[in-house]
């Protein structure tokens, strides 16, 4: 069975080369392209002066020396690799902190966003606070008009409430004192009624006036008159 060929590796201005056969070694040497240089075999780790190694460096004459004049190295580094490998990590690099910067930048804006709208709310809620009032359970409520309706009419008396409406029907009523608050129906004959439409003069207090209408407002007159 053959012997595995020992391959070499040498250092040149803190570069290192290979691998390489030990005759390309010896090649290199003797044109003293390896001055002053380290090398070591492929299964070592270990750098020695190039000198040290028996064998590897020819003695020095004349046309050697000439020679070594123009060095010419096994093998190039491969710069134009590396360079590419690093302009690749840069690139990299400034991507994620684009991606960062764009995720910290919408944080901040969905922040304003939700404050902008906590306070409108709060200003809302403080502004209805105090306008309107409150229900029982102390929550605002809407405002409702609970004042009494206006009579249609500026309040009378009673006598001359009965004197302006008692035989009309129901067109002529509604001349003299205005159209009811309200009105109901009972079988053929009609009730017609006018809110707080006069003063009683006994107690001094605003009456309702209940509108009688036997066969309907339009049939007949207003018959009776009787207060609520």
């Amino acid at each position: 069975m053959a012997d595995t060929v020992k391959m070499w590796h040498y250092k040149v201005n803190g570069q290192s080369y290979g691998p390489v056969t030990a005759t390309e070694l010896q090649r290199l040497a003797k044109l003293g392209a390896l001055t002053g240089c380290l090398v070591r075999t492929d299964d070592s780790e270990k750098w020695v002066s190039v000198e040290k190694v028996k064998g590897l460096v020819p003695p020095k004459s004349t046309e050697a020396m000439v020679e070594a004049r123009a060095p010419i190295p096994a093998a190039k580094p491969k710069i134009a690799d590396n360079n590419q490998r690093v302009l690749a990590e840069q690139t990299a690099h400034t991507q994620a902190t684009d991606i960062g910067r764009q995720k910290s930048k919408n944080k901040k804006s969905n922040r304003s966003m939700f404050l902008a709208m906590f306070a409108f709310s709060v200003v809302i809620v403080t502004i209805s606070f105090f306008i309107l009032p409150p229900t029982s359970s102390g929550v605002p409520r809407t405002i409702q008009n609970t004042n009494p309706p206006v009579p249609s009419s500026p309040r009378l008396t009673k006598s001359s409430f009965e004197s302006m409406v008692r035989g009309k029907d129901g067109d002529g009523v509604r001349s003299a004192v205005g159209s009811p608050n309200k009105t109901q129906t009972l079988s053929l004959d009609e009730y017609w009624y006018y809110d707080d439409i006069a003063i009683d003069p006994l107690t001094g207090k605003p009456a309702t006036a209940q509108l009688f209408f036997p066969g309907g407002s339009i049939g007949g007159g207003c018959s009776a008159i009787n207060w609520l």
